[in-house]
C-alpha cells in the first residue's frame, strides 16, 4: 500500500500443500527506499526459506542497493504502461525510460528496456525500421557497456542481431541472457524466435 511517500508491504509465505503460515513480516518504508527494500525483502525471504544465494545472486542484490530511486520508479512505470498494451501506452513507457535515463545516465536497465520498447514498435511497423533500428542497437550496446551482466541487455542485443539475420550472434546473446537469469521468460521467447 502506498500513501504519499510511505510504503507498507506485508509478506506472507504459505505452504500450499498444507495451507499453513510459514513466515511473515511487515515493512514500513519511504518510497525512495524501494530499491533497498527489495534487497531486504529478497534477503529476508531467502533466509526464511533457508536458501543460500549464489555469488551471482548476491552480486545482483548488491547492484540494486545503489539504484537511483527516481530512475527505478520511472522504470517500473514504463513496465506498467507497456503491460497495458497499445501504441499509446508503449509511447508512455518510452517517455518514462527516457526520463529515467535523464535522472541517471548510468542506469543500464533503462537503456535495455528502452531498446526493447523501440524494438517492439519497429517489429510491428509502428516505427520506421530504417530510422529506429540504429537507435535500438545504440541503446542495447549502451546497456551492455554499462552492465554486461544484465539479462535484459543481452536480450535487447539478441533482438538487434535477429533483425540483422546474424544468427550466431543472436543465439549467443539469447543464451547469455538465459544463463544470467534462467527464469527471465522474455529471453527464452527471444531464443525461441531465433530457433524458429
Amino acid at each position: 500500500t502506498r500513501r504519499g511517500d510511505d510504503l507498507a508491504i506485508s509478506i506472507e509465505l504459505m505452504d500450499a500443500r498444507t495451507n499453513t503460515h510459514v513466515w511473515g513480516k511487515r515493512y514500513n518504508r519511504k518510497a525512495a527506499d524501494l530499491p533497498q527494500m527489495q534487497v531486504d525483502l529478497s534477503r529476508d525471504i531467502a533466509g526464511a526459506l533457508r536458501l543460500r544465494l549464489s555469488a551471482g545472486e548476491q552480486r545482483q542484490l548488491a547492484r540494486r542497493e545503489n539504484v537511483n530511486p527516481i530512475a527505478y520508479e520511472l522504470l517500473l512505470k514504463a513496465r506498467f504502461y507497456r503491460a497495458k498494451g497499445g501504441t499509446d501506452n508503449h509511447r508512455m513507457a518510452i517517455a518514462c525510460c527516457e526520463q529515467a535515463i535523464e535522472v541517471d545516465p548510468a542506469y543500464a536497465p533503462a537503456y535495455s528496456y528502452l531498446s526493447l520498447l523501440y524494438s517492439g514498435l519497429v517489429a510491428t511497423m509502428v516505427l520506421d525500421p530504417k530510422e529506429f533500428t540504429p537507435k535500438v542497437e545504440m541503446l542495447a550496446r549502451k546497456a551492455l557497456e554499462l552492465d554486461d551482466n544484465l539479462p535484459e541487455s543481452h536480450q535487447a542485443m539478441a533482438l538487434v542481431h535477429l533483425s540483422a539475420w546474424d544468427w550466431p550472434a543472436a543465439e549467443r546473446e539469447s543464451k547469455r541472457a538465459i544463463e544470467l537469469n534462467p527464469n527471465y521468460a522474455p529471453a527464452r521467447t527471444t531464443y525461441m524466435t531465433y530457433l524458429l
